[in-house]
């Protein structure tokens, strides 16, 4: 049977429509994708929990979070990980898609005449983790400080924080 030319008009713009439709899901998909939106990171929910908090903030450990804690048993220890609840604490900071926790002794240590500095760094993408533990003699004038840094998965942070750390 013959189709008429009214009806043949009417079958085109609907499939145009589904055309049009299906290209703009294409395209939103590819641009949400490609960086259209932002980039949710690892860990990104801890940061309107957390930052400018302390690191112990409302009986909560920042360090006991699941998704940090394995790590940093594996890095320092469970004995040095419960210590750190004991040490000065500064809020913690978000740089550069980073977590920053500062932990510092209250007094000095021993006989040593030093204060102990520890900064976890936590990347809010992969879940990297760095620690920075730093000795700061403060008898001897001439002293350096005794800095050793461990890490979980990626060796490097942004300078950035290297500036903040006063490492580089």
């Amino acid at each position: 049977m013959p189709r008429s030319e009214t009806q043949m008009p009417a079958k085109v713009n609907q499939f145009c429509r589904a055309q049009t439709l299906m290209a703009f899901i294409v395209l939103s998909s590819t641009a949400a994708v490609f960086g259209g939106t932002s980039k949710a990171g690892k860990l990104d929910h801890l940061r309107c929990v957390w930052v400018g908090q302390y690191p112990t903030s409302n009986d909560r450990y920042f360090l006991s979070e699941p998704e940090i804690k394995a790590k940093i048993v594996k890095l320092i220890g469970k004995e040095k990980l419960a210590s750190l609840k004991e040490y000065r604490q500064t809020p913690i900071d978000y740089v550069s898609g980073y977590y920053l926790a500062r932990f510092s002794t209250k007094t000095r240590h021993g006989d040593d005449g030093g204060f102990e500095w520890v900064d976890v760094i936590v990347r809010e993408y992969t879940g990297s983790i760095h620690i920075v533990m730093r000795f700061i003699n403060t008898s001897k004038p001439d002293a350096k400080d005794e800095i050793s840094q461990l890490h979980s998965d990626e060796s490097d942070f942004p300078p950035d924080i290297s500036r903040i750390l006063e490492l580089r």
